[in-house]
């Protein structure tokens, strides 16, 4: 879907409990994460009008 380099922005602002999108989301690694987000929903989208198969419904027991 994308590729992501690791920054040291990315990780310090996820570990503090605000990601990089909430954070600065009109940076340029939040708008990677949103391109890969829309590409990704794309597909979901796709297969749904497809007749894709539902997910396997997992219990724990």
């Amino acid at each position: 879907m994308g590729e992501i380099p690791l920054h040291i922005e990315i990780r310090e602002t996820s570990d503090g409990g605000r990601p990089i999108v909430v954070s600065r989301p009109e940076s340029e690694h939040a708008k990677v994460y949103r391109r890969i987000a829309d590409r990704l929903w794309e597909k979901v989208e796709a297969g749904l009008a497809a007749g894709a198969r539902p997910a396997p419904r997992i219990v724990v027991q």
